[in-house]
């Protein structure tokens, strides 16, 4: 028996729809007295703007580059010895605790106001190895915060979360995205409906290119991981990469 849900992104994201998961498994364990209470993400936003819209031409693209570009997505599975080995490869002075993935989001709030944190390479930043690239993006995170905290007002900082997304979406149309990634680890997805946990949980494959979904294995130590590639031997390559960077630390199935 398998059981899919099924959510519009407008109104909900990934952090919304196991809560909402994890609320309904305690339900059919009857234990309905301490569920936690959803709170609304919208009841914090300004009222809309009528004159303020998305760009027709951009969301006519992203949907073609979403629906119909040519991609191919395989799922691997990274256990936990495989990912000790080189998160401790990845250990440096200014970031001494490399976390397997960061996800910002808050738990129990129902809507889809994420923000987005951009990780890029500069000329100043030494090296091109593990511990340089987890630098950068763990920088990219603690500058997402005081980025919208310094707007003059809170409408101000709220309306430039959207605006970010639209651009960092325009930016991956035109190429100038090398990844995007995705996180759902640190939220209980292996829900009990009071039948024992499910074999396995997974997300839907279907993704733009040049994208990773990550989600925790059903003993919470692992890393299952959604990449999409834009073809056979873009991803052949990878695979081929992977499989000879990892191979002395484990399997990568």
């Amino acid at each position: 028996m398998a059981i899919c849900i099924c959510a519009f992104h407008k109104i909900a994201d990934g952090a919304t729809l196991y809560g909402l998961a994890n609320a309904w498994a305690k339900t059919a364990q009857g234990s309905s007295n301490d569920l936690p209470e959803f709170v609304s993400a919208a009841k914090y936003l300004p009222p809309p703007i009528p004159h303020v819209s998305n760009k027709p031409t951009l969301q006519f693209e992203f949907t073609n580059f979403y629906y119909n570009e040519q991609s191919v997505s395989k799922l691997f599975t990274f256990d936990a010895s495989t990912i000790t080995s080189p998160r401790a490869k990845a250990v440096s002075d200014d970031v001494p605790v490399p976390t397997r993935v960061e996800a910002p989001l808050p738990d129990h709030c129902v809507g889809n106001v994420v923000g987005v944190a951009t990780a890029c390479k500069g000329e100043n930043d030494d090296g091109s190895d593990s511990a340089t690239l987890v630098n950068c993006i763990r920088k990219s995170f603690s500058q997402l915060s005081s980025k919208y905290v310094e707007k003059q007002s809170r409408d101000e900082a709220i309306f430039a979360i959207p605006c970010d997304f639209m651009e960092i979406t325009e930016r991956q149309i035109l190429g100038e995205i090398a990844l995007q990634l995705s996180s759902l680890c640190g939220y209980n997805i292996y829900v009990d409906f009071d039948w024992g946990k499910p074999s396995w949980v997974s997300s839907s494959p279907r993704m733009p290119r040049n994208n990773v979904q990550l989600m925790e294995t059903k003993d919470c130590d692992g890393i299952d991981a959604w990449i999409c590639l834009k073809d056979k031997d873009a991803m052949s390559n990878f695979q081929q990469e992977l499989e000879l960077q990892l191979l002395p630390f484990g399997s990568v199935n």
